[in-house]
């Protein structure tokens, strides 16, 4: 004990350390990273069984810190991204545009009418966007959650609590975060009940397994992987025939899900969800923040009996979005309603040609500064980037990019200084070059990134 002890003894104080640190951020707080830091100094001193010098203790501890202010102030900043993913969960998915974000000032610093009637008595906080989601979906009654992760709970547990789920073995998906279906259902209180291969699944798989404790028929979209070659999947029509002939919901889970069709844009032919509320579907869930270009939340469309039950499950007020997300969802399912889709953000990107990014560029290099074009090699390539955040994972958008390269400085280190430049940039490296796709940087960026690339800069 003595000689560990021994191994501490240089160890700096928090005040030691605090009297280094100049900083407007609370002194708790920094009390609290000075604690977990020297915590792990010691783990390690004890592992390596090697005292350090007091001076080496207290630079190393004093740089922690400062990397964990720095890492505080950027987390939430505003970034520019170069990635070429364009709903990147990293960076928020979907950007909102300045019409929804005034929008959102206006209701965050004022008394709204959430859940309020003309007549001044309790209302409901979901009555004008159920109405929205009615008209473009076909479907009788509609609710919102927080994410669509949250939407599917809701709809099998109000369901399927204690009951059956059923469900092809190719459609349990994970997406981001470790989320599966099988945990999903498991979750909601169902039992669930695998039918076909991973590969194969047929019509009569589903009905073989029927049941009287049978409370759903579940189908998940592959929305973030594809399954090619020797493949059978029951056509959606086809199982809520079979849903219907035995009484018994059938529920798809969309996972993106599209109110526009992205054909326009010369992509695949991704789901609409009209269409699969057409086929005859009790319930449908998917993400406003994806294909729509709205805030993060989840949105389920169905039969209004169905939708009942959910509305009365007590879970709904764990996972109900608050004023500010019901508000920007609102008026991005507004702007499709009434075909102003160009207005939108995401459709803005997508929609902007190959030609108009390569002027983009060419704008970009034209404004850097000598020393610049001195120290690296800037040039334009064509480039494919990707929807990113699970939606359509087969689908490459084309595009531009900037390729920054240098002899005297490694890739990481460029994109290191990028991300942690001002204002940030987050860039890709492919063979050990930098590369700013153009397609996810919005026209009033440019000038921040020409700033960006001049402060490389030696």
């Amino acid at each position: 004990m003595a000689q560990t002890n021994s191994l501490f003894r240089n160890l700096p104080s928090v005040s030691e350390i605090l009297g280094k640190i100049s900083t407007d951020l609370p002194n708790d707080l920094l009390v609290l990273w000075i604690r977990e830091i020297l915590q792990q100094s010691r783990r390690n001193i004890q592992k390596k069984n090697k005292a350090l010098s007091k001076s080496v203790l207290l630079e190393q501890i004093y740089a922690e810190v400062q990397n964990r202010i720095q890492f505080f102030n950027w987390q939430f900043a505003t970034v520019i991204n170069g990635t070429g993913v364009i709903l990147h969960t990293g960076l928020g998915r979907a950007p909102l545009g300045q019409e929804m974000l005034d929008s959102q000032v206006s209701v965050m610093k004022n008394y709204v009418s959430l859940e309020i009637d003309f007549s001044g008595k309790r209302g409901d906080r979901f009555a004008s966007l159920r109405d929205l989601l009615k008209s473009l979906t076909g479907a009788d009654d509609a609710l919102v959650v927080n994410n669509n992760a949250a939407a599917v709970l809701l709809v099998l547990n109000s369901l399927a609590d204690g009951k059956e789920v059923v469900v092809s073995r190719g459609e349990q998906v994970e997406i981001g975060g470790s989320f599966r279906i099988p945990d999903v259902v498991r979750k909601s209180g169902a039992t669930m009940i695998e039918v076909g291969t991973t590969n194969r699944t047929h019509l009569e798989d589903y009905q073989k397994t029927i049941t009287k404790n049978t409370a759903v028929l579940l189908q998940a979209h592959t929305s973030n992987f594809r399954v090619q070659g020797f493949t059978k999947s029951v056509d959606l029509g086809e199982l809520a025939s079979l849903g219907k002939k035995h009484r018994i919901p059938v529920v798809s889970d969309l996972g993106s899900g599209a109110l526009v069709d992205l054909q326009l844009f010369g992509f695949c032919d991704e789901p609409l969800v009209k269409d699969v509320i057409k086929l005859g579907v009790s319930v449908a869930t998917f993400s406003g923040d994806k294909l729509i270009g709205g805030p993060q939340c989840g949105i389920i469309v169905g039969k209004k009996s169905l939708i009942g039950k959910m509305k009365k499950n007590s879970l709904l007020r764990a996972i109900r979005p608050d004023k500010s997300t019901l508000l920007i969802l609102k008026k991005t399912l507004l702007k499709i309603a009434q075909g102003k889709i160009q207005n939108l953000p995401l459709f803005q990107l997508l929609s902007r040609t190959t030609d108009e990014l390569h002027n983009q560029a060419e704008s970009v290099i034209r404004a850097l500064s000598p020393e610049i074009l001195e120290q690296f090699s800037i040039s334009i390539d064509a480039t494919t980037g990707q929807f990113g955040s699970g939606s359509m994972p087969t689908e490459e958008v084309d595009s531009v990019a900037l390729i920054i390269k240098s002899s005297q400085e490694s890739a990481r280190s460029i994109f290191e200084r990028l991300v942690h430049g001002t204002p940030s940039v987050l860039s890709r490296i492919h063979n050990q070059k930098i590369l700013i796709d153009l397609r996810t940087v919005f026209p009033s960026e440019l000038n921040s990134l020409i700033e960006a690339i001049n402060n490389l800069a030696r």
